[in-house]
């Protein structure tokens, strides 16, 4: 009777262990913004109406990755836009999520403020600007 428990028991944790083992072989897809500048920069995303309809600050921050150790220093609901100082030498993460490439159409646009302002406009104008540096990596440099 204790041997069928724990043949059983045994069987239920091999069950568990694949399942947290094939679950969590999903890779992780990013894009970052990455400053290889000597100064802090300035990141301003407006997010679609669609992303976030009522532009409210939850759903406004719903649509990032997270903020681990970039925080933004405002926050327009009326525009959804979010702002983000990015140190030097710094990255952004702009998309980080499971097993799916970037999905830009949820951005209006992307302001980045250096002595070199540029400004992206739209799904496609986005897309294009990020460099493909591996099957699951993307990255926009902002260089000198």
């Amino acid at each position: 009777m204790l041997r069928e428990k724990q043949i059983i028991g045994f069987r239920i944790f091999l069950v568990g262990l694949t399942l947290i083992t094939l679950t969590s072989c999903d890779p992780i897809h990013d894009a970052q913004i990455v400053n290889e500048t000597e100064k802090e920069i300035i990141l301003k995303v407006t997010f679609t109406e669609e992303a976030c309809p009522d532009g409210k600050r939850e759903l406004v921050l719903k649509n990032f990755p997270g903020f681990e150790h970039i925080k933004p220093f405002e926050l327009d609901t009326l525009t959804r836009t979010v702002s983000f100082k990015i140190g030097p030498f710094d990255q952004f993460p702009l998309h980080y999520e499971i097993a799916t490439d970037p999905e830009y159409s949820r951005f209006k646009q992307i302001l980045i403020l250096t002595p070199d302002t540029l400004l992206l406009k739209g799904e496609k104008e986005i897309g294009e600007a990020f460099e493909q540096i591996s099957e699951r990596h993307w990255e926009l440099l902002i260089k000198n």
